[in-house]
């Protein structure tokens, strides 16, 4: 009954809506009511009609479970009854029992908390499913599957921030049905450059589309990409036209739009938003004219790209839009005064063009009337560029919808008014019934959850009653002062113009008051850099100074200003005076000069961050030289520290920390040029440490004994790039916690690895690199196989010197996906069990002593990207079998050390790799006397490397012809030098980028086709040694 009187509250509050509109909300709410009807009738007999899970379905999910590492997270720990409808992440059709939703998403995945693992087609035996969410998953840079395309009844797919890799599969376009399809980008935390997409086309085959995100997807290697003109095929996507919304996904994920030039944050109501975003771009051409069939379009953001022509008068036809940002391109003409009709625009931004003529006057385009948004046309005239912005008084213009001149700065009343119309519109659809379902069925819900069913679906609330008292005065002067003191040369802060403050980019308040209390001016995309063709280009960045204003901010809790260009300036004391802060991120923004101590007085902070990678030349880093100020920080969680000169703190600096309160979890200390690491504390008081970073300092001590008494809970241990000396201790086995210890590239430390190291069963990654380490491995693996369940990921002994035969035990460390063992002294063979290592990607066992065979179980490795078996003494035969299930590889190296030892490659002249490689080495190694055929599958070479492997073939031509032959290395150096050879003439298409030349030519009686080779070289650098330029005159290649 609350939430009918809540309902019925706000449709009294629409008052000002027209009367036809009116009908249709009622006629909403009449539905509503007669879902609740049915609701009551059927709910008493759900449980008794309720069929359990399908055992096909059940299977299904086990064998897709098997593919999955779960050991740290225990997302699936529910996954063992017989009731697969009752198991996380799964919902059922409760009279089928079929599975209709999957939801792995993993909010917490860090590196301790993620699933991992690789998907299994299994998926394909779940004929109803049609939500999909494996989100925010670690799947460390594999590829989308493909057989997700035929997963044709998918009505929400999110794959979004999961670390995948590889181009982004065009058999997605068959899923017809879908309404969302969001493909975000990696995490910053991925290890893996990310996913792109060949081609767009398939997108207008997504017939049901209402929301798209593919942000931070490389676009760059699209044939019809966002370096070219814009897709035309996006004009096809009817969802975007069609606004019948049937079907909904509640998600926790908010949404900002700006309405009535306001920013209001909206939940759960991501299925709402029809928007299209290629800003910061490379777009040319004009804009296509499909885009103005997109009838129910609400925002349209082509800014900063190369757009040229003039605005269709057909905008028109975009009814709905209500942001349109077309600033900083090339459009030239004048403004159609058809823009004006569009009655819902709050936000239009055509800056920095050509555009000329008047501007047109009317309707919406009269409220408009900031002259930012028209400037940069210097052949535009009329208002509101020949008046001064009236500020305050804007505000108070006329509503585009209602007549009677009511304010609408009132937020409340605004999102009401949004509301009610997007109801009459049809954006809401069955928005009530699903609301009040939810409502009904809250107490069912919560006897599910108790009874260990799934968790219930969050459903959208309407909000709270309490008004939305707007921003306050006070704290909007204060903003607009600290506003004038930066630079915002990108329109970073081009919303900041309206009345109410609280609706600016960035800018948070405490709803009942009005009060600020966020302030969020993170960059990521700052950055200064030069660009393709040596041609530099400035990433949107604020600058200037930090205003004292912000005193005045006094309900202020959290400050973000990272990863913008201060260019040098201090941080100012004035922020230790922001006493509500819990929030502070000041890293990577170009601050310099002395921390100041004032800092020390925000007795409140959970978390400060002042990590200052962003050094730069033109200026000192930060630093500090007294940290007596940390003491003061009584409440905090987190501190990064990360690259601040620390070098004049002196000896004291442990201790300093140490006084920081026992609530710490994380420290991070890398790179602060700490010299000098005490090797006792009279007490410890990092009780809840998680992770402790002191890597890249400059410790010249062994490990002091109070780091193993540091936390009972430590996780995370880096003490990599120091200078520390002596063996590893034995007390890291009393470290029960640790899932990553990294103690790499600490060149003086040596001595044996301890077997009580491979006692730690939680650890994820070990990285004992670049040390003095000796002795074997076997007692050391033994131990950690001998683990129930080995959490072990990544293993990196490289670059030690090791001994000793490889054990066969290194086979049970099943959830190993790098191995690392490059540069020892290993001798024997290869363990066949290697091959049970489903999940490694990457094998370096190169520079050894290895010799005998290279077993075929290393062809069972499906998941391996990157193989390395250089530089050792291999003999015997490689044949297809080596590589039969090698999917993913992408390197090769098999290159021996010698062309005495016998290893033999041989391939059948047919053979089709299951690989498509970006780089092959093998030198030294046996090969048909014919070129090998194989090699023009490989449309990705990036590097070939055939040296002395006995082909006595011409080139072919289809090698000149491998994708884009430009920029490669090629290094196909005789066998041995012959006082007489023909000239050797190149294609004259094949270009090379004269830092990668590295032309030693060619084979033993090689002859080539006859024309003129072109060589980009201006002049010969020192990067081509002598060597190089002997092969290139005993061939006879002209320049």
């Amino acid at each position: 009954m609350k939430l009918l009187n809540k309902y019925l509250k706000m449709m009294s509050s629409c008052s000002r809506t027209p009367t036809h509109l009116l009908f249709l909300l009622l006629l909403s709410l009449g539905i509503g009511c007669l879902q609740l009807e049915t609701i009551k009738l059927t709910s008493g007999n759900e449980e008794f009609n309720y069929m359990g899970c399908t055992e096909k379905d059940r299977k299904a999910l086990l064998v897709f479970k098997e593919g999955l590492n779960d050991s740290s997270s225990g997302r699936l720990s529910s996954w063992v009854s017989e009731d697969c409808c009752r198991w996380r992440g799964i919902a059922c059709n409760k009279k089928t029992g079929r599975v209709v939703k999957l939801d792995l998403k993993s909010p917490l995945c860090n590196n301790s908390l993620c699933l991992s693992g690789k998907i299994n087609p299994s998926l394909l035996y779940l004929k109803h499913l049609n939500y999909l969410d494996l989100s925010m998953i670690d799947f460390e840079g594999i590829s989308i599957p493909e057989f997700i395309g035929s997963l044709k009844n998918l009505k929400y797919l999110n794959l979004s921030n999961a670390c995948f890799a590889g181009k982004i599969p065009p058999h997605l376009g068959n899923l017809s049905r879908l309404h969302k399809l969001d493909l975000h980008g990696p995490s910053i935390v991925c290890d893996f450059s990310g996913i792109y997409v060949e081609n767009l086309e398939w997108l207008s085959s997504l017939s049901s589309l209402k929301h798209l995100d593919m942000g931070d997807v490389d676009l760059n290697l699209a044939n019809n990409n966002l370096s070219g003109i814009v897709p035309h095929c996006l004009g096809n996507m009817t969802a975007l036209i069609s606004n019948s919304y049937k079907y909904y996904y509640w998600q926790n994920k908010c949404i900002n739009l700006v309405m009535k030039g306001k920013e209001l944050e909206y939940i759960y109501t991501a299925g709402l938003v029809k928007s299209i975003d290629f800003s910061i771009n490379n777009l040319t051409a004009e804009i296509p004219e499909e885009k103005t069939g997109l009838l129910k379009l609400g925002s349209l953001n082509l800014s900063i790209n190369s757009l040229t022509g003039k605005i269709s008068e057909k905008i028109r036809n975009l009814k709905m839009l209500e942001t349109l940002d077309l600033s900083r391109n090339q459009l030239f003409g004048s403004i159609p005064q058809s823009l004006s009709s569009l009655s819902f625009m709050s936000h239009l931004n055509l800056s920095y063009n050509n555009l000329s003529g008047k501007i047109p006057l009317g309707n919406q385009l009269q409220t408009l009337n900031d002259p930012s948004i028209y400037e940069g046309n210097q052949a535009l005239c009329g208002p509101p560029l020949v008046a001064k912005y009236l500020g305050d008084e804007a505000s108070q213009g006329p509503s585009s919808i209602g007549d009677n001149g009511e304010d609408k700065d009132d937020e409340d009343g605004s999102e009401m008014l949004w509301f009610c119309t997007s109801m009459a519109l049809g954006f809401i659809g069955g928005f009530w019934g699903v609301c009040v379902n939810v409502a009904r069925l809250k107490r069912k819900m919560k006897l599910e959850k108790s009874q260990g069913g799934p968790a219930p679906e969050e459903g959208l609330e309407l909000g709270n009653e309490d008004r939305n008292v707007g921003c306050a005065e006070k704290d909007r002067k204060a903003l607009l002062e600290f506003k004038e003191d930066l630079n915002d040369s990108s329109g970073w802060l081009s919303s900041w113009v309206g009345e109410d403050c609280c609706s600016w980019r960035g800018v948070g308040c405490i709803k009942k008051t009005g009060r600020v209390m966020k302030l969020d001016l993170r960059n990521s995309l700052c950055n200064n850099e030069e660009g393709y063709n040596g041609v530099s280009y400035e990433r949107p960045c604020l600058s200037g100074k930090i205003n004292p204003s912000l005193l005045h901010l006094e309900h202020l809790n959290y400050l973000d200003l990272s990863m913008n260009n201060f260019k040098g300036i201090s941080i100012p004391d004035f922020i230790g005076s922001l006493e509500n802060l819990k929030y502070l991120n000041l890293s990577n923004a170009y601050f310099a000069g002395k921390i100041p101590p004032h800092l020390g007085n925000l007795s409140r902070l959970h978390y400060l961050d002042l990590h200052d990678q962003s050094y730069s030349g033109d200026f000192s880093r930060i630093y500090a030289d007294n940290l007596k100020w940390l003491s003061g920080l009584s409440s905090l969680k987190y501190l990064d520290m990360g690259h601040v000169n620390l070098s004049q703190v002196g000896a004291d600096w442990l201790q300093a920390f140490n006084m920081l309160p026992p609530s710490l979890s994380e420290l991070h200390l890398p790179a602060c040029r700490l010299d000098s690491l005490p090797l006792s504390l009279p007490f410890v008081n990092f009780s809840s440490l998680l992770v402790l970073d002191l890597s890249h300092n400059l410790f010249q001590s062994s490990m002091p004994l109070w780091l193993f008494n540091i936390s009972s809970s430590l996780a995370n241990l880096h003490l990599s790039n120091n200078y520390l000396s002596g063996s590893i201790p034995d007390a890291f086995a009393d470290m029960t916690s640790l899932q990553e210890l990294d103690l790499s590239y600490n060149d003086e430390m040596g001595g044996e690895i301890p077997r009580t190291l491979g006692t730690l069963c939680n650890l994820k990654r070990l990285d004992l690199s670049k040390n003095r380490i000796t002795g074997e491995i076997t007692k050391f693996v033994n131990s950690l196989s001998g683990c129930t369940n080995s959490s072990l990921e990544m293993l990196d002994l490289g670059i030690n010197q090791l001994s000793g035969y490889l054990p066969d035990s290194i086979g049970h460390l099943k959830k190993l996906r790098f191995l690392r063992l490059n540069r020892n002294s290993f001798w024997g063979s290869i363990p066949t069990s290697i091959g049970s290592l489903s999940f490694l990607k990457e094998l370096d066992l190169s520079v050894n002593h290895m010799n005998g065979t290279i077993p075929k179980s290393v062809g069972q490795l499906s998941e391996l990207v990157f193989l390395d078996l250089s530089y050792n003494s291999w003999e015997g035969i490689i044949s297809e079998v080596h590589f039969l299930n090698l999917m993913r590889l992408k390197e090769i190296d098999i290159s021996l050390t010698s062309p005495m030892k016998s290893l033999i490659f041989n391939a059948r002249n047919d053979w089709i790799p299951p690989f498509s490689l970006k780089s092959i080495w093998t030198d030294n190694v046996q090969m048909s006397p014919s070129f090998p055929a194989w090699l023009q599958t490989q449309k990705e070479l990036n590097e070939i490397s055939l040296n002395n492997v006995g082909i006595s073939d011409t080139i072919p031509d289809w090698f000149w012809k491998l994708h884009d032959i430009r920029g490669r290395k090629l290094d196909l150096k005789p066998k041995r030098a012959q006082s007489a050879s023909p000239a050797l003439q190149l294609p004259h298409h094949v270009t090379w980028r004269r830092d990668l030349l590295e032309l030693m030519l060619s084979m033993f009686f090689l002859s080539i086709t006859a024309v003129r080779a072109f060589f980009f070289i201006e002049k010969m650098e020192k990067r081509i040694q002598n060597a190089s330029y002997f092969w290139m005159q005993a061939w006879g290649i002209v320049m």
